[in-house]
This record gives C-alpha cells, structure tokens and sequence, in this order.
C-alpha cells in the first residue's frame, strides 16, 4: 500500500435531515427503537399467519380424514382461514387490489407476494416518518395484533382439540391425547 498524502484532520457534522434534530438525540433513539419495536412485532404477525395457514391445511386434511367429524367440524378451518386472510391483507395487502388501484393499504408490503420494502421498513431504515406517524400506524396494528393472537390461542388449539374428539390424525404442533383403555 502507498500513502497518497499525509493524514488529514476532518470535522464532520450533521446535514440536518433527520425528522428529529439533532439535538435531542434521546427522542430520537427512543423513536428509533419505537419503530423497531413495532416492525419486529409486525414482521413476527406475517410469519405467524404464515405459520398458522400451514397448520390449518394440515386441520383440513386431518379432518376429511377422521372417522368421527361431524360438518359442523368440516367447515371450522374455512372459517379460520377466512379470518386468517384477513389478517394478512391487514398485514401484508392484497395483491389483487394493489394491480387494479396502484394502492396498497398494508403495514408492510410484498410485492409480487414476497416480503419487500414496505412502509415499516422506510421508517426503520431511514426513520423519516413522524412519530405520529409511527402513532397511527401502531394504533391501527393492535386490533389486527388482537385478532391474530385470539385466533392462534383460542379458535386453533379449540379446533385442534375437536380433532382428537372426531379420531383425527395427529397433525404438526399438535400433541396426540391417548386414553389407555379400560380392562
């Protein structure tokens, strides 16, 4: 290696193009783990829907397979997947309504059907949004966030609990009850 020149002092200082001066750094951080925050949990959502469609194509297929399910039984994953679809058009859009308007209403896009850069991300990574932005949008994840967790721990381990009742196969995630029978 050859030394072009001999070192240089250089003072930095800030552009001033942060949302937040930079005078209050404090604010600042809390903003940024505020947004974290909220991405994290918004991303965990997505995986979780994703998790739990899995788990409720192996419902349907155990049921059609059980000896004993009756048909109130047969339509509950419809139901539950009907729930979970809205779930994740609140998370992650619909595709169908993003091609026909140019809108996309979801916390975190995916175009083409893959995770992308969405309106979470730009906060995270650049942390241009307001915090009140960062407010609403939190504001609007809580109902979904509550529909997501009474859907995955109520309506499914209840659903999966019937499946044992109809002789249902096991299925993943699912731990198998057995009665030693009486003699």
């Amino acid at each position: 290696m050859t030394p072009l020149s001999e070192p240089q002092t250089v003072e930095a200082a800030a552009l001033g193009t942060a949302s937040l001066p930079a005078e209050d750094k404090g604010a600042l951080l809390d903003f940024q783990r505020e947004t974290a925050a909220l991405q994290r949990a918004v991303l965990g959502s997505i995986r979780a829907v994703e998790e739990a469609a899995s788990r409720l194509d192996y419902i349907a297929r155990a049921i059609l397979q059980s000896p004993r399910a009756e048909d109130a039984l047969l339509r509950r994953p419809g139901r539950s997947r009907s729930r979970l679809h809205a779930i994740d058009v609140a998370l992650s859009g619909d595709s169908t309504i993003r091609i026909a308007s140019g809108v996309d209403p979801a916390f975190h896009r995916r175009p083409g059907g893959r995770r992308g850069l969405g309106p979470l991300d730009v906060d995270v990574g650049s942390h241009r949004d307001t915090a009140r932005g960062l407010s609403r949008r939190g504001a609007a994840f809580e109902p979904v966030l509550g529909n997501l967790q009474r859907l995955l721990e109520d309506d499914l381990p209840a659903l999966e609990a019937k499946l044992d009742d109809a002789g249902a196969p096991w299925t993943p995630g699912r731990i198998p009850r057995w009665r030693r029978p009486r003699e």
